[in-house]
């Protein structure tokens, strides 16, 4: 194998993979300042977020079809939080998705607080009127 073969497989990207960027912001979040970060490191934190993702989501897949439910929704990722004992995690879930809600209620609410215009006032330009200038037109 040649040395392009081999980069271009290192490039290509699993479909589960968490972009790096997103890893590394994530990452100098929450590291002190002037932590380094291997790269090896940023891999495994990245397949690690993914398989819980994945487990989360089977979980909270149980959850819903135990209540004959075809969508998950976030009652289900909260039960399955406190099933996987990560219970201690629900507080900081339940604040953002507080936020989520509050954001898509502002903006429900910016929406309809726009007065739809109306038609005269709709367009600028007045209506055309017929013409001798024009040879096209009725008169």
């Amino acid at each position: 194998m040649d040395a392009t073969s081999s980069s271009s497989k290192e490039n290509t990207q699993n479909p589960f993979d968490i972009p790096r960027a997103n890893i590394s912001r994530i990452l100098k979040k929450v590291m002190p300042e002037g932590t380094s970060i291997a790269n090896d490191a940023k891999t495994a934190f990245s397949k690690a977020a993914v398989i819980f993702i994945m487990y989360l989501t089977a979980t909270a897949q149980e959850f819903a079809t135990q209540n004959k439910k075809s969508t998950l929704t976030a009652d289900d990722v909260l039960a399955a939080l406190d099933d996987l004992e990560f219970a201690g995690f629900k507080d900081e879930v339940l604040k953002t998705l507080e936020q989520y809600r509050a954001s898509q209620r502002t903006k429900k609410d910016s929406k309809k607080d726009k007065v739809p215009p109306t038609a005269s006032s709709s367009s600028s330009v007045p209506p055309a009127t017929p013409n001798a200038s024009n040879p096209n037109s009725k008169t």
